[in-house]
């Protein structure tokens, strides 16, 4: 009898122990774009952090692919060198991106009176991202495929292609980039209960101290222009 009631006890102990599964990523993709509000619901409740680094990761080639558009790359990489440049790029910097802002998040969160974690804000985060995924699929695979190492041409002759269809393209990246904003907003509200404009200031909260960082950093720089010995 001890020993069925040891082994009953040790059973309960795996269960209490097993690590508790979340929505399938699959769901969560689909939920994101159809249901938000219960899709984070169920995710928050057990956020799956290896869910959030792929979508994060994800997420990041679409805007590298963005960054090099709009740094005219293309001049001095080949497509094929470029492409697989910035995919790796991308997947490395969704990541990263991921956990820095996961820090501010969580920051402006407490200070606000919230109740968060850092996994539950990078889940939230990562799931922003899906806008820009399809976003990946629907508009910035076709730009590719149509304009070609052109794309990347710092002096941008697609434009003059088919502004219509330019235009267009850029369209989806605007709703995708509005869309994703909404998202986190969304998520946030859900996560720590805040009315929507407290979620709205807790998203917008981390550009402070972004700002600092960039106004000392301008400063340093400034400073060692004017204040460094002449080189003579």
């Amino acid at each position: 009898m001890q020993d069925f009631l040891s082994l009953h006890d040790a059973e309960q102990i795996a269960e209490e122990t097993a690590p508790v599964q979340g929505p399938p990523l699959g769901r969560v993709v689909t939920g994101i774009l159809t249901h938000p509000a219960e899709t984070f619901r169920e995710a928050l409740a057990h956020p799956v952090q290896a869910h959030a680094l792929t979508l994060a990761a994800l997420g990041g080639v679409y805007w590298a692919l963005n960054l090099a558009i709009a740094q005219g790359m293309g001049a001095t990489l080949s497509l094929p060198v470029l492409l697989p440049a910035a995919v790796a790029v991308g997947l490395a910097g969704g990541v990263a991106y991921l956990f820095a802002l996961s820090i501010l998040i969580h920051w402006s969160c407490d200070i606000l009176g919230g109740e968060s974690t850092r996994e539950r804000v990078r889940y939230v985060l990562a799931a922003a991202g899906v806008p820009g995924i399809l976003a990946l699929v629907v508009v910035g695979l076709p730009r590719i495929l149509l304009f070609g190492q052109g794309l990347f041409m710092p002096d941008r002759p697609w434009l003059s292609a088919n502004p219509l269809l330019v235009w267009g393209l850029w369209f989806g990246d605007a709703v995708a980039f509005a869309w994703s904003l909404t998202i986190v907003v969304r998520g946030l509200k859900i996560m720590t209960g805040f009315s929507i404009g407290r979620a709205m200031l807790a998203a917008a909260l981390p550009v402070i101290p972004i700002l600092l960082i960039g106004v000392l950093f301008v400063s340093i720089a400034w400073s060692g222009i004017f204040f460094a010995p002449p080189a003579f």
